[in-house]
């Protein structure tokens, strides 16, 4: 069972450009990401001093802030913000770490009204920018021998938004502590059709009994997680692909292997849904090839922090 802690959080915060200790960092009580979760995100993993993914992170938080009327700042600026976060995070460390983890968040700016605000040209004003950069752990070696344990938790989010990275993790929060009360490492969302979707912070993938790779399609159901893209493009290279289908709770023989993979984590194999386990042994030459692909993919990403 996994337990959170209130341990003091180590890493550098910029807000607006203005770089702080996580503690220090200040945003005005007016910002609407704070009073309406007006805001969306993206976390990025940076190897080894490069930054995975960059094109599809900034491609799908272009997309969010269209959706949820957040003015999009300029990327190549978003880009020294977090390289600036990067190398001050690595001063204070006393060196660079070989996995770091940026997130970077907009919001709507600063407004205690509802409506969207506007300058008088009509234009949308200007996003506040925070970033978050901090050491990531290592994922255990033995994570990936010994797998997750899932618990099914109802769908309850807004299906209009569910694709957009915003910062409204109420419900998500809620399904993980009724994961850990369970004893289970995660929470797996199940749609009003049975159908499972995602964790709480990754997406879910499963392979069926023609080692056919499978996920959710996303359009409205589930977040377009960025290392699923990569996995996708991975194995279309090599003549397989990921294959738009869904996992039903109450069909759960139909998998063979299941996995949750993110940007920090990668993949990794699930041990059970509720009381249905998984055979994670079995299917571990499975995890190092597709680990292998997507390890491949991400590295022809990677740029320079």
């Amino acid at each position: 069972m996994v337990v959170g802690s209130a341990h003091k959080e180590t890493g550098v915060a910029l807000v607006n450009g203005v770089p702080s200790t996580l503690d220090e960092a200040r945003l005005p009580v007016t910002d609407r990401g704070f009073l309406f979760g007006h805001a969306v995100f993206e976390t990025i993993l940076v190897l080894s001093g490069r930054v995975i993914g960059w094109n599809d992170h900034m491609a799908r938080l272009a997309r969010g802030c269209e959706r949820v009327r957040i003015r999009m700042p300029d990327a190549r600026m978003l880009r020294e913000h977090v390289r600036s976060a990067v190398a001050l995070n690595a001063k204070n460390s006393g060196a660079l770490a070989r996995k770091v983890s940026v997130r970077l968040l907009l919001t709507g700016g600063n407004s205690t009204a509802l409506a969207v605000p506007r300058n008088e040209n009509g234009e949308l004003t200007s996003a506040n920018i925070v970033i978050v950069c901090k050491d990531a752990p290592t994922m255990p070696t033995k994570l990936r021998t010994k797998g997750l344990a899932l618990a099914s938790f109802a769908e309850a989010r807004s299906m209009q938004l569910v694709d957009v990275k915003s910062t409204n993790y109420l419900w998500n929060m809620l399904a993980l502590e009724h994961a850990r009360a369970k004893g289970a490492d995660d929470a797996i969302f199940v749609t009003p059709e049975g159908e499972l979707s995602e964790c709480t912070t990754a997406n879910f993938v499963w392979v069926n009994a023609n080692r056919r790779v499978c996920a959710m399609p996303h359009k409205e159901r589930c977040l377009p997680g960025t290392t699923l893209q990569a996995l996708s493009r991975a194995l279309r290279k090599h003549e397989h692909m990921v294959n738009d289908a869904a996992l039903s709770l109450n069909r759960l023989d139909d998998a063979t292997a299941c996995f949750v993979l993110s940007s920090v984590r990668g993949l990794v194999p699930v041990s059970a849904i509720d009381s249905h386990a998984f055979d994670v042994k079995k299917g571990a030459e499975l995890v190092e090839y597709l680990n292998g692909l997507l390890d491949e993919e991400l590295e022809l990403s990677a740029q320079e922090a």
